[in-house]
């Protein structure tokens, strides 16, 4: 009897040791199966840009990168430039060879900005790209100028350079490889990046050419160059931790202040302070006979039009939030139809 126990508790112990190893089996395959469905599950994927000034990417370069996978991408200067000592990439760390123009990118954390200015070379064929890298022509010989009615010298003479001369604030930060010369009746482009716990601001100023300036991306092209030299100044400001209260000032225009009664109605009891950490809706404009628009100084800011049944023009609402000064401006304008 004991033989027959022992023989039946040893085939219940092999078939629970199966079941076990089955069940393993089985949960492992339906997981794989699962990772290999979900794409959330995959390798994070970041997408790539580059801001290139007489530099040329290759065009195998991919446009996007996963996020623990190191890539590489080539690069080759214009005729007439070489390529920087250094570059700007942000969203990743990276690894620059000037010599051999490879750049690879590595523990990604978010999308992909990779800026390459070309530096002048002195040759006679300059690039004046406008900074996307799909742009070239051969500019005209300073010796003849060229006019509106004239067509530019095709003269292979050296082209005449002219010196940029840059001024900026400690909040602005220069990218690595701005040109510090443009040919004269060329165009150029520079970059610019806000140092931390800062920002860049309107504040710009260019002698010897017309200019363009983006603040959002830091981009200042620089084109009608016919001065002897450039002189570029910019500024920033530094972002303060607001706490506490903050004021709240309001700048109307003499339309606006002059019909704000009757039909045209402008909230009196629009905020006049508020909370550092909140957001305020502080002001109600109602105008039947035109619109209002709103600049803010000071707060990023919500300017909501809300319809309302029976007016022509809507209700407009201004919400406050995140100061970044301790008295915030809002300037009111009314465009009247």
């Amino acid at each position: 009897m004991k033989t027959k126990k022992v023989g039946k508790t040893i085939i219940t112990i092999i078939w629970i040791v199966l079941v076990i190893v089955i069940g393993v089996s089985l949960f492992s395959y339906i997981a794989k199966s699962k990772d290999a469905e979900d794409p959330s599950l995959k390798d994070e994927e970041f997408t790539v840009s580059f801001r290139l000034t007489n530099v040329t990417a290759r065009k195998d370069n991919p446009n996007k990168v996963e996020k623990d996978k190191e890539t590489a991408f080539n690069f080759t200067a214009r005729q007439g430039y070489r390529l920087p000592d250094t570059v700007s990439v942000t969203g990743a760390e990276h690894i620059w060879d000037k010599a051999s123009g490879v750049l690879t990118v590595k523990n990604i954390t978010q999308d992909v900005v990779v800026t390459i200015v070309g530096i002048f070379d002195g040759s006679s064929a300059i690039d004046s790209s406008t900074g996307d890298g799909s742009s070239s022509e051969e500019l005209p010989d300073s010796s003849n100028p060229p006019s509106s009615s004239q067509e530019p010298n095709s003269s292979q003479e050296p082209v005449a350079t002219v010196p940029i001369e840059l001024d900026y604030d400690s909040c602005v930060v220069e990218v690595p490889g701005n040109p510090t010369e443009v040919a004269k009746y060329g165009s150029v482009t520079l970059y610019f990046q806000p140092a931390e716990n800062c920002e860049l601001c309107d504040h710009v100023s260019v002698d010897g050419a017309d200019y363009e300036w983006d603040i959002k991306t830091g981009v200042l092209t620089l084109f009608d160059i016919t001065g002897e030299y450039i002189y570029v100044s910019l500024e920033g400001h530094e972002l303060i931790r607001v706490e506490g209260t903050v004021n709240i000032v309001y700048v109307y225009d003499e339309l606006m202040v002059s019909i704000g009664n009757g039909d045209n109605y402008l909230a009196d009891y629009a905020a006049t302070s508020m909370d550092a950490g909140a957001r305020v809706n502080t002001i109600v404009a109602w105008y039947k006979m035109g619109t209002v628009t709103v600049e803010v100084d000071g707060a990023s800011y919500e300017w909501v039009a809300t319809p309302e049944e029976g007016n022509d023009n809507p209700v407009y609402t201004l919400t406050l939030y995140e100061p970044t000064k301790y008295t915030i401006t809002v300037t009111l304008t009314y465009t009247k139809k």
